[in-house]
Formats: structure tokens, sequence, C-alpha cells
């Protein structure tokens, strides 16, 4: 039997200038509550909802937030395990899940301005499953300038399964391939890290 790598979102940005930086803030929808339920971003970074997969049927829905930003409301289930949205405007964003705010499953983020943000040519980060014995991961990025970058695995407690590169590269754009031998069935996390930028892709392998 084939073990099978599926990549929720393929396409990866690096955003980031000398002004600011840029990152994707993962919110774990369980059972009656957002994880983490309060944080604080920058203009620019994205907000990530996730299901996780032992919760039932819930929501991402905005309650109150600042004039001028976009409204949203998204189902997070088993068929749709994932929703991102990225603020537009500063300022503090509240929102809900409509079928269980009465238990508390509230959330809560604010929004920080910042500086002009340049978005360098994007990169793409794509998953090529092969038999259970050899799964690899090929990422292409590109890099503005010499600086150090990270690939690191997650599960999905957000526990460091570990790092498969950490390194100087020089500017210019790569791709490479990492094998993931031995993972077991699930969610993982990976995240791809520079000085200027933090960006994390889900993956399930099944």
């Amino acid at each position: 039997m084939k073990k099978r790598a599926t990549l929720l979102i393929a396409t990866l940005i690096f955003i980031g200038s000398f002004k600011g930086t840029a990152a994707i803030v993962i919110v774990n929808v369980q059972d009656f509550e957002f994880d983490p339920s309060s944080f604080t971003i920058n203009l620019g970074d994205q907000v990530m909802w996730t299901w996780d997969n032992s919760a039932g049927q819930h929501t991402t829905t905005s309650t109150t937030i600042p004039p001028g930003a976009a409204t949203w409301d998204q189902v997070i289930s088993q068929s749709s395990q994932m929703f991102t949205y990225t603020p537009t405007v500063a300022g503090s964003y509240d929102y809900i899940c409509i079928y269980h705010q009465a238990m508390g499953m509230v959330g809560h983020f604010t929004v920080n301005p910042v500086g002009i943000i340049s978005i360098i040519p994007a990169p793409i980060l794509a998953i090529n499953g092969s038999l259970s014995s050899s799964i690899n991961i090929t990422i292409n990025y590109g890099v503005p300038h010499t600086q150090k970058i990270s690939l690191s695995l997650y599960d999905i407690l957000g526990k460091s399964v570990g790092t498969l590169f950490s390194e100087n590269r020089q500017a210019g754009v790569y791709m490479d391939t990492y094998p993931i031998d031995g993972l077991r069935n699930g969610v993982y996390f990976l995240q791809l890290k520079s000085s200027e930028a933090i960006v994390t892709r889900k993956i399930i392998i099944n």
C-alpha cells in the first residue's frame, strides 16, 4: 500500500522587507475552543484556522472588526479543514464559532500597523508522495539576499519532529528535496523560516 502525503495550500509566499516581517499564526480549532484564543500580529501577517482531528464542526465567524476590514464566516470541519485570513486594516478583531459561542468558543486578535511590505516572487512548496518507505518533501523558495534559512517539521501538537536544514543561503532561487521516512500517519506542519519571514504549511500523511 502506498502512503500519501497531501499539502493543504501549495503556494508559499515569503513576505518581508527591511521595514517589517510577515508570518502565519496557526489557530487550532478544537472542541469548543480556539488555540490560541488571543494573540497579536502585524499588518501583512496571516491567520490560519486549522481543524483538529478530534474536533466536530465549527466556524470562524467575525463579529467586531475595524471599519473597512473584510468580514469572514467559514466552516471548519473534516471536509473544510483550513481557512486563511489576511487582515488589511490595523485594529482589534473578535470572532466566534456560531455553533458554540455559548460554550465560550470565542477568539480575539490585534493587528498592529507596520511599514510598507514588499512581496518576493512566490516560491512553491510541494509535497511528493511515493512508497511508504520513502516520502520526500520538495520545496522551492527564493532568497532575496544572503541569510540563514531553516525548514522544520512539527506534529499536530506543535512538538518538533526535526529540522530538515538550517544554514546560510546566498541570494537566489532554490529547490531542495528531503526524505521524511518513518513518519506516522497524521497532520504535520512545515515551517520555513528566514531572518525576515516565517511561513507555515500543513501536510497530511495517510
